[in-house]
């Protein structure tokens, strides 16, 4: 009894891990697009609802970049791409690390009189950036 619900355990955490990477990839892929001039009326808005073109984007994903890469038969079949998520990571916090100082100066004025608390402003974007902490750290756990 207990082995099963390890393994009952297990698989939704597979299923809510892959869920929550396929509607990031897809907010992402939104973002990304109407930064190189996809219309907005094109793709939708990155935040709400479900569009064709997210759907087309997450089953192409899916299909081409995510089901070649689950087809491993053994662990050793993945260690190539750990040096790839590695070197992901460390391109990640390069970029962060570069465009910190550079990120006050841009989105100062849309803050609204939060700066002068020290550390906290208290918005409903606390569940935004929650989420992110939350699927970072699920994934970071995944990498190790």
């Amino acid at each position: 009894m207990l082995e099963r619900t390890l393994q009952v355990s297990i698989l939704l955490y597979m299923f809510a891990t892959c869920l929550a990477c396929t509607i990031v990839l897809t907010q992402l892929f939104v973002l990304i697009s109407n930064a190189f001039g996809v219309p907005k009326d094109v793709t939708g808005d990155p935040y709400e609802g479900i569009t064709w073109y997210k759907s087309i984007q997450a089953v192409v994903t899916g299909a081409f970049i995510l089901g070649p890469l689950s087809l491993g038969r053994d662990m050793s079949s993945f260690k190539n791409l750990a040096i790839l998520s590695l070197s992901c990571l460390v391109i990640t916090i390069a970029v962060v690390v570069i465009e910190l100082p550079f990120y006050d100066t841009i989105y100062q004025s849309g803050y609204g009189g939060c700066l002068e608390v020290t550390n906290v402003c208290w918005s409903m974007q606390f569940f935004n950036g929650a989420g992110i902490i939350l699927f970072a750290f699920t994934n970071q756990c995944n990498v190790l």
